[in-house]
């Protein structure tokens, strides 16, 4: 059975709550690349990650995040790590860092 994405919206909606950025950042469709950002800052290789953000939102695995003050629907939680999207819509979910979710 096919829903409208109207029906399938709303479902969605009415499934999850509502949270809201609390600071803007990058969202990336696969969790991997947050760890690897991650473990580059870790490192002290400040430089790299920078350079390996701007390559992954120029391949298209990762753009800027909602504004803040944006609603999004928290669809997992994953270690410091949240995958959102926009709280009305029937969009995927994608990866960003849990501090600027609230």
């Amino acid at each position: 059975m096919k829903m409208m994405p109207a029906l399938l919206a709303l479902l969605v909606a009415s499934t999850a709550h509502a949270e809201t950025m609390t600071g803007q950042f990058f969202i990336c469709h696969n969790v991997e690349t947050l760890n690897r950002v991650s473990a580059m800052v870790r490192s002290g290789d400040k430089a790299a990650a920078a350079l390996f953000i701007k390559q992954q939102i120029a391949s298209g695995e990762c753009a800027d995040g909602p504004a803040v003050g944006s609603k999004v629907r928290v669809q997992q939680r994953r270690l410091g790590r949240v995958c959102i999207a926009p709280f009305d819509s029937v969009k995927p979910c994608q990866w960003t860092y849990s501090n600027v979710v609230e």
